[in-house]
């Protein structure tokens, strides 16, 4: 029998006053420590232990969109312990932050193009709020579809 997993989407929004507020300083392992930490501490160490193979598929600080692989049992509970997450701790030092799910699916392939759609949207909008001009906002585009459609399991 298989391990069934859960998909996670969610979006990092490092400034709660300035939701468009780009954050290239964070990282994968950053992001990943503090979902696990959050969960230790608000569901102890049995769910902790049960979530120690969380997997961040994918992660990109400009959009600040993720895809996080959990364990079906816990699939609720990680849920619960990212929209608790009020920090992420890196090598900068901490940043305030709140994670937001907009999407749990049971396969990769939902996953991919619902964080496909909702990068294209972010990105769109940060064209506007950054200026970035259309070569770099196409650029962007191309390496996000390309990155998230090309996750495996």
């Amino acid at each position: 029998m298989r391990f069934k997993n859960r998909y996670i989407a969610f979006q990092l929004i490092s400034d709660p006053c300035e939701p468009r507020c780009v954050n290239e300083g964070l990282n994968m392992a950053a992001v990943t420590g503090s979902i696990k930490k959050s969960l230790q501490t608000n569901f102890g160490d049995m769910t902790a232990g049960l979530g120690a193979n969380l997997t961040l598929k994918y992660f990109s600080p400009m959009t600040g969109v993720g895809i996080l692989r959990v364990p079906r049992e816990i699939y609720k509970e990680c849920w619960a312990a990212m929209s608790l997450v009020q920090y992420i701790s890196s090598e900068g030092g901490k940043t305030p932050c709140i994670l937001s799910v907009f999407h749990v699916s049971g396969t990769i392939k939902q996953s991919q193009i619902n964080t496909a759609e909702h990068s294209r949207r972010e990105i769109a909008a940060l064209q506007s709020t950054l200026q970035l001009s259309d070569v770099k906002t196409k650029s962007l585009l191309s390496q996000s579809e390309k990155t998230i459609m090309s996750l495996s399991i």
